[in-house]
């Protein structure tokens, strides 16, 4: 689901890239966690645990999280009114962590396979994950549609990175 998006000013500072070594196998594991309960949030229509695992501003910049937790439903219904089924869903595990003046954010490599009318569709993407420089827990966001703009917009501290390319293509016809 694309959230919406919202006018802010935004500036780019140069931050160090580092690798998944940032991380502590307490972290990565916590982050595969989150992430794979909020696929499964996503297969059983729990719009709960996806908006709560948001970035705060995101959240808010979106109405809040009443709000969006409503739209989120509506988004789960329009997917399963058309038919749509999550048949896998893989993380990455190349864990790429950037630095910002404000925030550590996190690329994680994605890929979901979809059930969708009768086809079954691969999307290679990926994950923003954001938490705060002096620590606290990750909050995630979908980034199949995610431009450094938008980011930008949310995070002026986002860095200089090139995102992942996103990609979509059907595997067969099989339902």
């Amino acid at each position: 689901m694309r959230t919406p998006k919202c006018l802010f000013v935004s500036f780019l500072v140069v931050a160090s890239v580092a690798s998944a070594a940032d991380l502590t196998k307490e972290e990565k594991e916590s982050i595969t966690k989150q992430l794979r309960s909020i696929a499964y949030a996503v297969e059983v229509g729990d719009a709960d645990t996806p908006v709560r695992l948001m970035p705060d501003a995101i959240v808010e910049a979106s109405g809040g999280f009443d709000k969006l937790k409503e739209v989120t439903l509506a988004a789960y219904k329009l997917l399963q009114t058309k038919g749509v089924k999550i048949e896998t869903f893989e993380i990455g595990s190349d864990l790429d962590v950037y630095h910002g003046e404000n925030h550590d954010f996190l690329i994680v490599r994605e890929t979901i396979i979809l059930k969708l009318q009768g086809k079954r569709v691969e999307i290679k993407s990926f994950v923003l994950g954001v938490r705060r420089k002096e620590g606290g827990d990750w909050r995630f966001v979908e980034g199949e549609k995610l431009t450094r703009a938008e980011i930008g917009k949310f995070f002026s501290d986002f860095p200089d990175v090139t995102l992942p390319e996103t990609k979509r293509k059907i595997l067969d016809e099989k339902t």
